[in-house]
């Protein structure tokens, strides 16, 4: 093994400790957790079986910014009048509904939620969504922007059990920029603030931030790198990917120079990424660890993988896993130390026919031509198709 290979080896185990540290505090007083935990390595390693790991749901579409880069479907559809017209056959999730998708989850052996958006802190339920995931012995967690965390919701949030949050720069730390992106005044000082109250009522904190040509080009990448490094927090570095807003901008297709950069951010031990939190090896993990709900009940790998495997208004989720562990998109045996929406050839090219389709997203698995699951058929179709 080279020098290299060696010190890489070594900043991933610290890495893994770190990670691992980090999850030990949400578990240890929790004995029913803890059992989850054990079956489900149980089923890994003796039983050679996939075990789902975490349950993203977005809780809703409403989200109080704007940002271009939306890559909620329904988010971005519903800020113009077609959009809303083509969703009027749909409505969104019950709370109700949400609570029996966590228990669902739970009896599959999920161990974490995250809850995102749109914006979770819009949602006027999410604290009783917050409690139910405690109620049924996992890890709650939230993605948010940031700007809603006052005092008083900070104080809710930890009455309800939030374990973790998740506050996303946008790909910004320039605060004009960052109120640019969002089309909100403010949005960095309030994020700032958010942080300093979560970590004071004791809820743990991650920062993350979108890489992009532009803050590659500027240096405002490696700027939030170091800011969530002088805090002394974890940071998720997620790469630019052309899909929801950006769908149609080139600009968001990065290059193998802009690759090489994501790798020396990876290698920094407080950087994570989707994959860092696997039950054994590092790689993406959407669709064969973790699943996404939309905010009306359609289950997907991820938010960045715009195709539905079933909706759970008609079925339950674990049928729809078990469609999921046998199709082969995202169980191909190509899971790479990668985000594949962002990196994967065959994943963008899947990505670009959806896009290039008319119709809501996302689209159900089966309407994905077979050629264009092998490669075969990368041109745009025709409105014909």
């Amino acid at each position: 093994m080279t020098n290299a290979a060696k010190s890489l080896s070594k900043s991933d185990f610290r890495s893994k400790l770190k990670n691992a540290r980090f999850y030990l505090s949400f578990i240890y007083k929790n004995p029913i957790l803890i059992c989850r935990l054990i079956k489900n390595y149980f089923k890994i390693v003796v039983l050679k079986q996939r075990v789902i790991r975490a349950v993203d749901i977005s809780i809703t579409a409403a989200c109080n910014a704007k940002c271009d880069h939306c890559c909620i479907d329904a988010t971005v559809d519903l800020r113009n009048q077609e959009g809303r017209d083509k969703r009027t056959h749909q409505r969104p999730m019950t709370i109700d509904e949400i609570k029996s998708y966590i228990e669902q989850g739970a009896k599959m052996g999920a161990v974490v939620y995250n809850f995102l958006g749109g914006e979770p802190l819009v949602y006027k339920h999410i604290y009783e969504a917050i409690a139910h995931v405690k109620k049924n012995h996992g890890i709650a967690g939230m993605s948010t922007n940031g700007y809603l965390l006052s005092d008083d919701v900070v104080a809710k949030l930890k009455k309800a059990g939030l374990d973790v949050v998740q506050v996303d720069l946008g790909g910004a730390i320039d605060p004009d920029e960052m109120d640019e992106i969002r089309k909100l005044k403010g949005c960095y000082e309030r994020a700032m603030s958010g942080i300093a109250r979560l970590r004071k009522a004791g809820i743990k904190v991650i920062l993350s931030t979108i890489m992009t040509k532009k803050n590659i080009a500027n240096g405002e990448i490696w700027q939030a790198v170091q800011l969530a490094e002088d805090l002394d927090l974890n940071i998720n570095v997620n790469c630019a990917t052309k899909v929801g807003g950006w769908s149609n901008n080139d600009d968001s297709a990065l290059t193998e120079e802009e690759w090489k950069v994501y790798q020396k951010i990876k290698a920094k031990p407080h950087v994570r990424w989707a994959g860092s939190r696997n039950y054994k090896d590092e790689s993406c993990p959407c669709g064969t660890e973790k699943v996404l709900i939309s905010p009306y009940a359609e289950v997907q790998p991820c938010g960045l993988m715009p195709y539905s495997y079933g909706n759970l208004g008609k079925e339950d989720l674990s049928t729809v896993w078990q469609r999921m562990m046998k199709n082969e998109i995202v169980c191909d045996g190509n899971q790479k130390k990668v985000c594949r929406a962002a990196w994967d050839k065959k994943i963008v090219n899947i990505n670009n026919y959806v896009y290039s389709t008319d119709g809501v997203k996302p689209i159900p698995v089966e309407k994905i031509p077979k050629e264009v699951i092998k490669g075969e058929q990368l041109q745009k179709p025709s409105k014909a198709q």
